[in-house]
């Protein structure tokens, strides 16, 4: 029952896109159009810690230069320190870290090789034998046609 009718004014209610505001969901668009947001909690916890003062014994630990000395205030700047020493000490590990993350990763090639390289060739003369082979089965069957291609 509609509460017009209930009111007697005997009209059908029209309902309105978005509800009473027009605000509302709306048909065919999301109401979450962002999705659920991503959780990262532990890389959260390295960005917080990598922005952290380091401290000195550390510092004093990393030897640095007069000229790395006013850079090198964080975490993250000793790591980073870190990783081009020895990426400069010959650790390609750590080479291909900073290489990654300067110029992006390298594209990777996916193939396929099935016992070889299949040709064009390979695939007709695949086809050709199976053709001849479903000829003969269909003559050595009785009631069935041959069907040429």
């Amino acid at each position: 029952m509609n509460l017009d009718d209930a009111n007697g004014a005997g009209t059908e209610a029209t309902k309105r896109p978005g509800g009473i505001t027009g605000k509302g969901f709306l048909p065919g668009r999301s109401g979450n159009p962002s999705g659920r947001p991503k959780k990262s909690p532990i890389s959260d916890r390295y960005a917080a810690v990598a922005e952290l003062p380091c401290p000195e014994y550390l510092l004093g630990a990393l030897k640095l230069t007069e000229a790395e000395k006013p850079a090198i205030k964080t975490y993250g700047d000793a790591l980073v320190l870190s990783q081009f020493r020895a990426g400069i000490k010959g650790k390609t590990d750590a080479a291909r870290e900073i290489a990654d993350r300067l110029e992006g990763r390298a594209a990777q090639r996916v193939g396929v090789d099935i016992n070889g390289t299949i040709t064009i060739d390979r695939i007709e003369r695949m086809e050709r034998r199976w053709r001849e082979r479903a000829a003969q089965r269909s003559l050595a069957t009785p009631g069935v046609v041959k069907v040429e291609p």
